[in-house]
């Protein structure tokens, strides 16, 4: 009981009402729900979602502008877990879920790199091909579930990856 009012209070702190319980004490998996219109900050987002925080959680996708009136609310206007100034959504749910796992700390900074820096050269030699790559796949597929699934791919084999992931680009 302690953990689901632990985890109740923390659900209206950062959300401002009583959204359903995300899966952090081993409770089932969740609904998560997002705004239409994708980038590789919302699409590493879902990945994270399903492959590292909640597998089998539900993932809705409303309209801009609907009201998210269930569900845990990420990378949206308003969302405790969207982009802020200074991180991502993904950084923000690495942080809420507690994910520590040093693979996904590397794709954090990737999507940091890709999500916030828009002005200038990227950082990291991987954040542009992850840029050009997502680009071509959001404006080329028009089935949102084959471009979920491609997004997924990518990434899963981006985790697998051991060398190279964070090399800079020469100044």
């Amino acid at each position: 009981m302690g953990n689901k009012l632990t985890c109740l209070i923390l659900l209206v702190i950062i959300h401002g009402t009583g959204f359903l319980c995300p899966p952090l004490f081993g409770m089932e998996a969740a609904l998560y729900v997002t705004w239409d219109g994708f980038e590789v900050d919302k699409l590493a987002s879902m990945w994270l979602i399903k492959r590292h925080i909640s597998p089998g959680a539900a993932i809705k996708v409303l309209p801009k502008g609907t009201p998210i009136e269930e569900g845990v609310p990420f990378d949206a206007p308003d969302a405790g877990m969207g982009r802020k100034f200074n991180q991502s959504s993904f950084d923000n749910l690495m942080a809420a879920y507690h994910l520590e796992d040093p693979k996904l700390k590397q794709i954090a900074l990737l999507v940091r790199d890709i999500e916030l820096n828009t002005w200038e050269a990227k950082r990291y030699r991987k954040s542009s091909e992850i840029e050009l790559y997502f680009f071509d796949l959001v404006k080329s597929e028009s089935d949102r579930e084959v471009m979920f699934e491609k997004a997924d791919r990518y990434f899963d084999a981006l985790y697998r990856t051991d060398a190279g992931i964070l090399e800079e680009n020469a100044p």
